[in-house]
């Protein structure tokens, strides 16, 4: 799991500064993650090392990937939605396309409902597809 936050890090990384999304994105936002890329990336070697398998290596890492995924997420965010980035260019970037809900069948008959308990005001009851028992 490591590696693959670390590789998508370092490859979205690389494809921002690479990719002319300068109308979306601002040099700063870029250089800001570009930042944090360069911290996880330390981060995630220097536990590798012999030398240097602490916790406190370990924390930062995690720490480091935190970082890196709350940045990525808000560029993800400022991305999408921009209305001129169409889906091809979100995956040259590396980020995965997302199907949009549809809406759901309605049921062909009303739910069922039984009361289970009554106590004082308190009433508990079920709520069940009568279509589909179990």
């Amino acid at each position: 799991m490591d590696h693959q936050i670390a590789h998508g890090s370092a490859t979205f990384s690389e494809r921002i500064t690479i990719s002319r999304i300068d109308w979306v994105l601002s040099p700063a936002q870029v250089a800001a993650y570009r930042a944090l890329n360069s911290q996880l990336q330390m981060a995630y070697v220097a536990p590798k090392t012999p030398a240097t398998p602490t916790a406190v290596f370990i924390e930062q890492k995690f720490v480091a990937a935190r970082s890196v995924r709350g940045s990525a997420k808000a560029l993800n965010v400022q991305l999408r939605a921009k209305n001129i980035m169409t889906d091809a260019m979100l995956v040259r970037l590396g980020l995965l396309l997302r199907s949009s809900p549809g809406p759901r069948a309605l049921p062909s008959k009303p739910p069922g409902l039984e009361v289970k308990l009554v106590v004082g005001r308190n009433v508990t009851v079920r709520v069940y597809d009568t279509e589909n028992l179990t």
